[in-house]
């Protein structure tokens, strides 16, 4: 999608956030008595109707149960104003595009002018077009009632999230933006919904969370943060190559794949290797990160083509679902394409989520995506068998009060049961934060097995489901807000539970990347320790334990994971055996809004012998067209067939592919240069440059730090990030009076940490040799004394009686000469 057009969502998106937001609260205040500042009348006022009294009562209950997960008062009736605006946004949205798409008859388009409402609708009762509009929401309300017998997540009235409806003045602005000239191309599009998603969290919303705290505070933190568009071509080559190379394996040549999935890396003369065929109903694929499920909806495609080439099969295996195969259970294809589009949904894409709006519009999206099939069937829309189940899921705590939790648990009545259950309830504590990072079917796992669940009783989790059910509609007690959002809350931990006990095929992700939000920090170091500083890490190897034995994992992450020495154990771990396939060096200008240098590769379960291909497409804007060329092997300047085994023998393994074998072989060989020679360490990280970074001719002199010896307020920082050789002016002085305490104190008053963010203090104002993190190749710089570093550099500071031979090393000799290092007298200038 074009720039300009993006852009024109972003604005739009914002836009009606504010004027929905800005309608609700004020709807919330004077209709409803619920303050900005968390403040909840304790009655109803007088002045509301029978109706109005009950959606007071789900509007208080939304709160209430936020305030349940740990939210301040303020913070929770924001949260609910984001939510019904969102939801209120997306339902608006998805009529535009149902529209496009002619799903639904012409509703919102020209508002009340629109031919659904006027025709139809008014045509069989013209007694409700009224001046105030409210003819036209009863007439709206009954498409959504209409739809939300197959999208129920998105449409859903009794949603607490949906009691707000925006009043006239805001409803006409949402309206008119949404039908503006600016606009009018995207409905069409299949993205767009995930653009809205993206574009609902601002870049400045994001940018204030990085400043109040480096790490995520809390769940809503992590999934805003990590918001990120995956490109269409990016989706492709990491489909293409697991899903599309599965299905080859089993085909060899005898597929439609081997032309339609054009990102496939093939080599020249390769020869797919035998793999067992498989029913299709029985490959199954996850996206443990799915936001609007960009990665599900291409795979939907793929199999569409996998159903119908099994189905002409007659040597198909028989599936482990129905115990039959495709032409036994289907007399003709005409049959199975009726069926297919629920198929797929049914049995073969799986998506989880932090962000509960995830679900609103992945399913959605899968929802549209299986009526373009039909479409393309050329299925009418009375023929169409309602699409009843998709498989994503909100991985979220089970919050309860304790009345509504003891009520349910005592109706369970089986010992076993309850012992399940209260498991559960208490393992999803960390849902919000780790999703299926949470190893749930650990914790459950022995629960669930400790009582009889053989041949006389069906497994614990499909008898809490149905007492969930039953706990629902049970005549005796009137249901109520609180017990519908704890249901919705325990099917949710139901379907985390069943999607970690599954094993799969294929999962494609972008998963988060950074650090684990506050709350989690303790399990990742439990769980994951190799990978507890990066929650990108922690995905892969989560993902790994989760596929098939002959299983593929796709994923875009940050490309740092890859090299950074905090994750080589990680490395070490995730990749031994030569299990990386292909991996695209991507860099930046990928995911659109983030600040990020990504990579794009796949893993597959088991070890190979086969060496791995990089296809390098950092220093290019052109990484669609490498991606595309590389598939064929037709550019070798921009490929790499590497023994990733050889990465294996640095003692930090950095994948540089790159780099010729006979310098892996001496960088593995040769004498380290820590410890032996020199430390070497990175410096500190101001959070706040705008506040304490300044040139040197806006200090006085007299405020500056001249020798290790003195306190001043001001010393001097070696920050530039240019690879400068040897000799480097120090202009730019860092404010360091009393040790930093200044500093110190905000990075704890954000939340992080001060070893991590002032780390190495012990090392500052020591002289060395630094160089560039991030550079080509490395350009040595001599450093002073009386200088702290920089995050973004290295500095080796020699171990004593190494300074002339270090600079031997890395100088030349007329330096060294020149130089011969004296801690003493060589100090940073004024």
């Amino acid at each position: 999608m074009e720039k300009e057009i993006r852009n024109a969502i972003e604005r739009a998106t914002q836009k009606i956030r504010g004027i929905l937001e800005a309608d609700f609260a004020e709807q919330l205040q004077g209709d409803y008595d619920v303050m900005s500042d968390g403040r909840v009348g304790e009655r109803p006022g007088a002045h509301l109707t029978g109706a109005q009294r009950a959606l007071r009562a789900r509007i208080v209950a939304a709160i209430e149960h936020k305030r349940a997960q740990g939210m301040k008062a303020s913070e929770a009736v924001a949260d609910y104003l984001r939510d019904a605006a969102f939801t209120t946004l997306n339902r608006f949205v998805a009529l535009k595009m149902l529209e496009a798409r002619d799903l639904v008859q012409e509703c919102v388009s020209k508002g009340e002018a629109s031919s659904g409402f006027v025709n139809e609708f008014c045509g069989l009762a013209p007694g409700l077009k009224f001046p105030d509009g409210s003819g036209y929401r009863i007439y709206i309300e009954s498409v959504f009632d209409e739809l939300s017998t197959e999208v129920k997540v998105l449409f859903d009235r009794r949603d607490p999230a949906s009691a707000l409806w925006p009043r006239k003045a805001a409803f006409d602005g949402m309206l008119g933006t949404l039908n503006s000239d600016d606009l009018k191309e995207v409905w069409a599009e299949d993205e767009t919904i995930g653009w809205v998603y993206q574009f609902f969290n601002g870049e400045d919303e994001r940018r204030l969370l990085r400043e109040a705290s480096q790490s995520p505070r809390n769940s809503r933190e992590l999934a805003i943060r990590n918001q990120f568009f995956t490109p269409r071509y990016v989706v492709q080559f990491l489909a293409d190559n697991t899903l599309g190379r599965i299905w080859c394996d089993i085909r060899g040549k005898d597929t439609a794949l081997s032309e339609k999935c054009e990102y496939m890396v093939r080599k020249p003369d390769e020869e797919f290797p035998p793999r067992a065929k498989k029913d299709p109903r029985d490959l199954d694929a996850l996206d443990p990160a799915c936001g609007s499920g960009h990665f599900l909806l291409y795979l939907f495609g793929l199999l569409l083509s996998i159903y119908e080439e099994a189905y002409n099969d007659r040597e198909s295996p028989k599936s482990k679902v129905t115990g039959s195969t495709l032409w036994e259970d289907y007399s003709s294809i005409e049959e199975l394409r009726k069926a297919l589009p629920g198929l797929i949904l049914a049995h073969n894409l799986h998506g989880v989520d932090i962000d509960p709006r995830c679900a609103q519009i992945a399913q959605l999206a899968l929802w549209m995506r299986a009526q373009k099939a039909y479409s393309d069937f050329k299925i009418g829309r009375a023929e169409r068998p309602r699409i009843r189940r998709s498989n994503i899921v909100v991985a979220e705590p089970l919050v309860a009060d304790e009345e509504v939790l003891k009520e349910f648990v005592a109706k369970l009545g089986n010992a076993e049961l309850r012992d399940v259950f209260t498991g559960l309830v208490q393992t999803l504590n960390m849902a919000g934060d780790l999703g299926l990072l949470l190893r749930v079917e650990r914790l459950i796992g022995p629960l669930s097995k400790s009582g009889r669940t053989g041949d006389l009783f069906a497994p614990p989790e499909e008898r809490i489901r149905a007492a969930l059910e039953t706990f629902l509609r049970d005549e005796g007690v009137r249901s109520n807000m609180r017990r519908r959002l704890f249901a919705d809350d325990a099917t949710h931990g139901l379907g985390l539970l069943a999607a970690a006990e599954k094993k799969y095929d294929v999962i494609l992700m972008n998963p988060p990347f950074g650090s684990f939000s506050t709350q989690a920090r303790d399990y990742a170091r439990e769980e994951y320790p190799d990978e507890s500083t990066d929650i990108l890490a922690a995905f892969v190897s989560r993902s790994q334990e989760l596929l098939r034995s002959d299983g593929y994992l796709g994923a875009i992450t940050s490309r740092t994971g890859f090299f950074n020495e905090s994750l080589s154990d990680w490395r070490r771990t995730a990749f031994h055996g030569r299990r990386l396939r292909v991996f695209a060096d991507l860099g930046e200008n990928v995911l659109d809004g983030a600040m990020v240098e990504v990579a794009a590769y796949t893993v597959s379960s088991v070890a190979h012998s086969n060496r791995s291909l990089f296809i390098r497409a950092v220093a290019t804007q052109e990484k669609e067209n490498v991606l595309r060329a590389a598939s064929r092997c037709d550019t070798a300047r921009n490929l790499f067939s590497v023994d990733t085994e050889d990465f294996m023998k640095v003692r930090i393994n950095p994948f540089a592919y790159w780099v010729a074998p006979r310098i892996l072989h001496s960088a593995a060989n040769g004498a380290p240069l820590e410890p032996d020679w020199a430390d070497v360490r990175s410096g500190l990280q101001t959070n706040d440059d705008n506040r304490f970074v300044r040139l040197r001719w806006e200090v006085k002199q007299d405020e500056i730090k001249l020798s290790p010896g003195h306190e001043r307020a001001w010393v001097g920082i070696l920050k530039s990030d240019e690879a400068v050789p040897w000799f480097s002016d120090i202009n730019t002085l860092v404010k360091w009076h009393h040790s930093g305490r200044e500093l110190k104190a905000l990075v704890e008053h954000k939340g992080n940490s001060i070893t991590r963010h002032v780390p190495n203090e012990g090392y500052y104002f020591r002289p060395g040799v630094s160089w560039v993190k991030r550079s080509t190749r490395c350009i040595p710089t001599l450093v002073p004394a009386g200088v702290i570093p920089t995050v973004s550099r290295y500095i080796a500071y020699p171990t004593h009686g190494r300074e002339g031979t270090l600079l031997g090393l890395l100088a030349s000799d007329v330096v060294s000469a020149l130089l011969r290092w004296n801690a003493e007298k060589f100090v940073w200038p004024i």
